[in-house]
């Protein structure tokens, strides 16, 4: 039987430490090309729209109170979801009435790997107390609420949950608002 030496310990744990940093640089590059490769396809990509449908029908805003964009973590059955809202001002820019099919809810596990969920979006009507699916008259700012519900696959996230948001409109335009940070609802003062 060999007993190993403390130069071949050293030399294994060296060993496994470069195949750690290795690894570590190699998913950066992964995220790179996958970055590159998804900026180089949404700028030289053009989808086929009607003639005279507009592809920016709107603009929003983070609504500005404190606690406009929140996450909490509930259950359904014995699973744990996490509930993502945010609240936001949207404007119509186009002539005619728009109306919102849905949101997107991009972020990154372990800063490699982009999941994307689905949501819903709830507007609220002009001159009215009431939200749901209105349509936004041109030229009009309305409140909008995005809400998803998520069951977690992996951990929760950190008291700060940051992400990139698309709302989409009827024409299925993506209107992307990156760098959104939603906040645990027990760490909005931090």
């Amino acid at each position: 039987m060999l007993i190993p030496t403390w130069a071949a310990i050293t030399g294994g744990v060296a060993g496994a430490a470069g195949v750690v940093g290795v690894l570590s640089n190699f998913g950066k590059i992964v995220s790179f090309v996958g970055s590159a490769a998804s900026w180089l396809r949404e700028r030289l990509t053009d989808r086929d729209l009607a003639p005279g449908l507009p592809k920016q029908t709107i603009v929003a805003i983070q609504h500005p109170r404190f606690n406009a964009l929140w996450w909490h973590l509930g259950q359904m059955g014995e699973r744990p979801m996490l509930q993502v809202v945010g609240d936001f001002n949207v404007t119509n820019t186009w002539n005619q009435p728009v109306r919102l099919a849905g949101a997107l809810l991009r972020y990154r596990r372990w800063g490699i790997f982009a999941r994307i969920e689905r949501g819903d979006t709830s507007v609220k009507a002009v001159g009215s107390q009431y939200s749901g699916d209105y349509p936004i008259p041109p030229n009009h700012m309305t409140w909008l609420r995005v809400s998803f519900h998520i069951v977690l696959k992996h951990h929760e996230p950190r008291k700060r949950f940051n992400v990139d948001l698309a709302i989409i409109d009827q024409f299925g335009n993506h209107h992307w608002i990156k760098g959104l940070i939603f906040r645990h609802t027990d760490a909005m003062f931090d």
